[in-house]
């Protein structure tokens, strides 16, 4: 498992360094690995929202904000 985190950085360099490692080390396996018949995934999901969690919370709280995000950076 890796994270958005790769391509959409944000606070904490050492979290999305630590990801895009994981997205490299896949890659490498992948390649060392297709000879045997071996296939290696990467799973990168994106932010989830869910009652109580940080994007609920910055939804309650800062409603206009949250609005713009929303028709800014995610698909319709």
């Amino acid at each position: 498992m890796s994270s958005i985190s790769v391509w959409k950085p944000g606070p904490g360099a050492q979290y999305g360094a630590a990801k895009a490692a994981k997205i490299f080390l896949a890659s490498s396996q992948a390649w060392e690995l297709a000879p045997h018949k071996i296939r290696v995934n990467t799973v990168c999901p994106g932010s989830i929202m869910f009652d109580g969690g940080a994007w609920d919370l910055y939804r309650e709280n800062n409603p206009e904000s949250f609005a713009a995000f929303l028709e800014r950076d995610l698909p319709g």
